[in-house]
This record gives C-alpha cells, structure tokens and sequence, in this order.
C-alpha cells in the first residue's frame, strides 16, 4: 500500500518551469535582479499574478507599479521566490481549491492561515524573514493536498473519519494509506528540490522542534511553522483535522521570541493578514467570512460540548438510579440469604425503579422440575408462585393471573426450550422484555418486565439490575445449599458420635464379658464341690439343726449357681437358632415365669394385641428370657395393685415388630436411664447382681432387634423391644 501511494504521488504534476528555475537561482549567489526579472516577463500570467500582489492593499503603495522589475526590487529576490513559489504550487492543486467550501478548500485556507501566522511570527520574533516563514507556513500540509489529489476518494474517508469521530488526522491517514500527510509532505518537497527549511517545516510541523538558537535556520522555520500552526488551530480556522492539544511550551516562545503581549498582536491582526495575503491564491476571502467560519466552529463545538455533557449527565443520572436500585436491593434483603424472600426483593425493587406495568422474578430449581418465583404488579403486595412438571405436585399461579404469555414463557423454561444465548430478548411481540439472570451453578433464572407506551424500559437498566440480582439470587442459593449440607454434617455427626459410643459400649461389654467369664469359670469348680460336699453331709446328718443350717448353705449354692450361669450367658451368648415365633405366646411364657413375683405385690397384666399379628424371626428360649427379664423389673419398679401392660405393633416400614412393656411405677431419672445396660449395675439394694438389662440387650442385638427405653420419674417406664418380622427361610 505505501509503494502505490508513493507512485501515486510520483504521477502528480511537477513545479512549473518558472519556478524551479527560481528555486535554482535563489541558491546561486550572484543571482541579478534583471535575471530574476526576464525570467519571470517570459510567463505573462506569472508576471500579472506578481503585479497583482505588489499592488495589493497590504503593500501600503500610494501608486500601482507596472513594471515587473520595480516589483522584484520592492520585495527583493527572495521575496520574489517565495510569493512565486507559493503561487506555482497552488496553480498545481488549486483548481479544485477555488471551489468554496469544499474540503480542498478548506485545507489551503489553513496553509493560508498558517502562513499569515508564520509571518507574524517573524516579523515579531525576528531571526527568520517573514516571507521565508510565509512560504513555510503555506506549504507546511502540502502533503495533505498531494494525497487528496494523488487518491481523493480514498482521502475523503480519512475526512469523513476525522469530522465523524474525532479521530486525529494522521491516524486516519496511516489507517488508509499507511503513510501520514507528514511523510507525504516531506516526500513531494523532496522531489521538487525545495529548500530544506520547508522540507524540515512539512516534516516536523506537529513534534516539537529542538531549537536551540536562530543560527539553526531549519529548526527555527519548523518551531515558527508549529506555533503558528497551533494558534491557526485555536481560532478554528480551515480544516485541520488535527485536535487542539498540542500546547507549545513558554521555553519555545522563548527561543523564538515570542511573549505575551507578541501573541496577542498576532491574533489581533491575524484575520485582517489572512484576507489580504489571499491573493496569493488567487481567492478572495473576506475578512467577515472568516471571523463568521471562527464563530460557527466555536458554537457548534459550544454545542456539541453540550451535548456531550448532557448525554453525561443522563448517563450519571441512570446509573445513579442503577446504583441506588441495588442499595435498595441490599437493604432489603438485609441478611437474608433465602431463594424466596431474594425473588420478592428482586419484583420489588425492580418494579420500583423500573417503569413497568409487572416484574416477574423466577428461578427454577436444580432439578428442572419446578420453577418458582414472585410477582409485582399495580397491587401493593407482592405475591409467590410455584409451577411444578411433577403430576401430584400442586400448582399456585394466583399471582400470575390470567397472563398467557408469562405462564408460556415459564412453562417453556421447565421444557429446557428457551434460547438463553440470545441474551436480552423481546418477547411476545414485545410486551414483554425478558433478561436472563446469570446464577453461576448452572440453574436458570430470569426477569421477566411488562413494558407498554406509558412503560417504557430501558434495556440497559434492566440488563444492570439484572446482573446485581443475580449475585443476590446466587448468594442466597449457595446460603440455603452450605445450610443444608451444614444440617446433613450436624447429623451425620450425631450418628458418627452415636456408633462410636456404641463401638466403646460393645468393646466395654466384651471386655467385662471375658473378665466375667474367666471369673465364673475359676469359682464354679469350687462351687461344684462345695455344693456336692453339702449334699453329702445333708443325707450323713441326723440333728435337725445342723441338717437345717446345711440347707441354707445348699440354698446359696444353688443361687451362686444361677448366677455364674448369668454371668456366662451375658459373657458368651450363643448364637440364636431363628424360627417363627408368635409374640402372644412367648409373652405368656415370660408372664407364666414371673407369676408369683406378680402376685405377691398384687400387679396385673394387660395385653393389648392386634388380632392377625406377625410372627418375629427369634429363637424362642432367648426372647422368653429377655422378655422375663424385661417383666421382672417391671413388676420390682411397680407399686402394690400395679399394672403392666403389653403390646404389639408393626414398626419401621413393617420390617420390625415393635413389643412395648409399659409399667406405672416408680420410673427412673437420666442418670439411671444412661446406665441400665451397664453390666453390673443394679439400684436393687441387696437382690440382683444387675446382669438382667444386660443380658436383655445382648439378647435382641444377637436377633438383629434394637432396645428402646423411656422413663419419667414418678410417671413409669416404657420398654419397647424390636424384633425382625418373619419373612421364612
């Protein structure tokens, strides 16, 4: 692309013969003013253009001159190369400049402009000649003009891009021609062998020169060409395209020479140079057309400025709006972190800071098979709702009223049917604007607004509100998830603590058992012969009292005995033989056992028993015994006259047979309660060696069973038994 702009530019027009041949005499030393002056008489139009100038207004003559040599005495051969060159090279682009208006146009009324500037820096700086700086100054965007005439079509896009966007004139170039005006310049002075002073001034006019004294006559021109260019630009004055925030620094006007009061003299007389030096392109451009362009360009950026700012202060306007409709949110939600209360806050607030006829807030819960939510109307409530795909689930849709379209829009989000990746959606021939919530763990949820002609929506606000109340909605739904897993490790900590205790208990029994055991084992030898030595001297014994006192020794033998069989029936269960049992029959047993316990304090038995009855999985024996047991402590807690009573029932899921005994007695308080089923233990002063509960519990463990126990002081105690339910072998 850059080598077809440069060939481009190779295919424009050279200077015309006049003035190259000036540029070669002006760096000839000896150059003669009538040399300078045949040159010029050999190109009749050159030579009337140049009387023309002289005779102008500005020069202050009192008489026209009419003759081309007097002209290059009163403006000197240098004078007299500049004013031409300048005229040269406008008559190579100037055709399309001369068309008022047009962009070409406006680009030389800023060279002109530029270099009315240029001189009247000179003239107030000194070091550089003024028609030196007014050549400068004229030629400085040459290569703005030679790209607009190389490709016009082209350059009017880099126009449209600058007015359009405001977008810097050389950036614009570079995206079209990847070259700037600034390269461009430098490229065609170049080639038409101009002085480096304005090769220099093309080049460096919009970087700040390094100017370190006036002896350095390039880098003077190209600071004297960068702040005239700089005040061109302020007054708004032709087309630039270059925005106005170069501002020279005071060291620069200090090399230059330039003070306060010099730059004010410059924009004063500015306008005034700028409409007589127009001759020199052959325009004429008064002094009241340019002040009016100033002015036109100063109001519409006045206004444009404006406009600005007030599209600024709606935007501050709304996000206040935004930001205050979230605080809102907040405060009302407070510390709640609830789906349902988080969906009613959400219709709330944005009903209130929406102008919409209704706010449906919804989500749908993780498994897609309901969807829930709230509603906010004209009504001064606002009410829930709850859409379930589950047959037997009920429905409450009283909130939504009769409001087809919603009802179709949630029941198509249970569906899975929405296109959420359209983003924010019109629906429903846009009545309804709808904004997907974004929750973040994969749930959908959404807002939906009921707009109109007198409810009108801003899509963005809703888009911002929607985006804030999904953080909320999130928060809440991750609150109530950490709540109830929080629920699920409380539990499962109980259990954990309930089967470790449990494991500590059964190790603790096994342990006594084996002590027990080796404790039963040692004492029943010398029990046995102790017992068989008693026997002996009962049938050897004639006196009655010494056979009676031989009797009660026999008589504590056989209790021993009873109870080592205890201690090794609790130390070594044996593994029960499971047949079908029938409760009545086991529990008349273990009443028949204990019946004369029961009838030396006077207690009854009641039994209350369902007529069709299912059998329990056991081993007949050892449910007896446990249930004898379980009796027997009955009746010892029970007063005198006391009652029993016995049931049965079916208990979890029918699995077990729940066998309750439950006595009106003494009851017993928390501490005995934890202890009942240590081995051992007894609260019977002098009878029971406490292996009755133990032996019961380790009884329906071994049958799979569970044991049961709830007791009040004063109020009884209930036992209750479960059994596995027969189901055969």
């Amino acid at each position: 692309m850059v080598l077809e702009v440069f060939r481009k530019l190779d295919d424009l027009p050279t200077l015309p013969n006049v003035a190259s041949a000036l540029m070669r005499m002006g760096a000839e030393e000896n150059v003669q003013v009538e040399d300078i002056t045949r040159l010029i008489e050999g190109d009749p139009s050159t030579a009337a253009r140049l009387l023309k100038i002289v005779n102008s207004a500005s020069q202050g003559l009192q008489r026209k001159v009419s003759s081309v040599g007097r002209a290059v005495v009163m403006l000197g051969v240098n004078g007299v190369r500049n004013v031409l060159l300048s005229m040269q090279v406008f008559s190579v682009f100037g055709e399309q400049a001369r068309e008022k208006n047009s962009a070409l146009f406006e680009i030389w009324k800023h060279c002109l402009a530029v270099a009315s500037a240029s001189e009247l820096v000179a003239e107030n700086t000194g070091g550089l000649l003024p028609e030196d700086a007014f050549t400068a100054g004229l030629l400085h965007d040459i290569g703005k003009i030679a790209l607009y005439s190389a490709a016009p079509e082209e350059y009017q896009k880099v126009i449209e891009a600058v007015r359009e966007s405001g977008t810097p004139i050389s950036d614009a170039e570079r995206a079209v021609f990847e070259v700037d005006h600034c390269e461009a310049g430098r490229y065609i002075a170049e080639k038409w062998a101009l002085p480096e002073a304005l090769v220099g001034a093309a080049y460096t006019h919009h970087l700040l020169p390094d100017v370190t004294d006036f002896s350095d006559q390039i880098a003077l021109t190209s600071a004297v060409v960068a702040v005239a260019d700089d005040l061109v630009r302020r007054q708004r004055i032709g087309f630039s395209g270059t925005p106005e925030s170069w501002e020279p620094p005071e060291e620069i006007f200090a090399l230059i020479g330039l003070d306060e009061k010099n730059i004010v003299d410059i924009r004063t007389h500015l306008v005034e140079r700028i409409s007589a030096r127009s001759a020199i392109l052959d325009v004429d451009i008064p002094e009241a057309d340019i002040y009016l362009e100033s002015l036109q360009k100063a109001n519409s950026l006045l206004g444009n400025f404006n406009e600005d700012l007030r599209e600024t202060r709606c935007d501050l306007e709304r996000s206040q709006r935004r930001l205050q409709a979230v605080t809102d949110l907040n405060a009302a939600l407070g510390s709640s972190f609830d789906c349902d209360r988080a969906l009613a806050g959400m219709a709330e607030k944005v009903y209130e800071h929406l102008p919409a006829g209704k706010v449906v807030t919804y989500c749908v819960d993780e498994r897609g098979q309901s969807v829930f939510g709230s509603v906010r109307n004209g009504s001064s409530t606002t009410k829930s709702f709850v859409i379930s795909a589950l047959k037997d689930s009920p429905n409450d849709v009283a909130g939504l009223g009769d409001d087809r379209e919603i009802l179709v829009h949630l029941v198509r989000e249970l569906a899975g049917k929405l296109d959420e990746g359209t983003g924010l959606a019109t629906l429903i021939a846009g009545r309804l604007l709808y904004v997907p919530i974004s929750v973040g763990n994969g749930q959908r949820a959404g807002i939906l607004v009921e707009t109109s002609e007198s409810h009108r929506v801003f899509q963005e606000d809703l888009q911002f509100l929607g985006e804030a109340a999904g953080l909320f909605l999130e928060r809440a739904i991750l609150e109530s998830r950490l709540r109830s897993e929080s629920e699920k490790l409380i539990i499962s900590n109980r259990k954990s603590r309930g089967f470790y205790e449990q494991l500590l208990g059964t190790r603790k029994l096994a342990a006594i058992g084996r002590m027990a055991a080796g404790a039963a084992h040692e004492i029943n030898n010398p029990l046995a012969i102790v017992s068989g030595r008693v026997q002996l001297l009962l049938k050897m014994e004639a006196e009655e009292p010494k056979k009676r006192h031989l009797d009660m020794i026999r008589s504590q033998c056989d209790r021993m005995s009873r109870i080592i069989s205890d201690i090794l029936t609790f130390a070594k269960p044996e593994k029960p033989v499971l047949a079908a049992v029938s409760p009545p029959e086991v529990v008349d047993s273990a009443i028949a056992q204990v019946a004369d316990r029961a009838l030396a304090k006077d207690v009854h038995f009641t039994r209350d028993f369902p007529a069709h009855l299912a059998q329990i999985a056991g081993d007949f024996p050892k449910i007896e015994q446990a249930f004898r047991n379980i009796l027997a402590n009955a009746i010892d807690a029970s007063e005198t006259a006391g009652e029993i009573t016995i049931a049965a029932a079916l208990a979890e899921k029918d699995r077990f047979l729940a066998v309750t005994f439950a006595d009106k007695g003494k009851g017993m308080g928390r501490e005995t309660l934890n202890n009942i089923f240590e081995p051992f233990f007894t609260t019977k002063e002098g009878s029971g060696i406490g292996l009755g509960l133990s032996i019961c519990h380790s009884i329906i463990a071994s049958h799979g069973g569970k044991v049961r126990v709830k007791s009040t002081p004063g109020q009884g105690t209930v036992f209750t038994l479960l059994l596995p339910v027969w189901k055969g072998l």
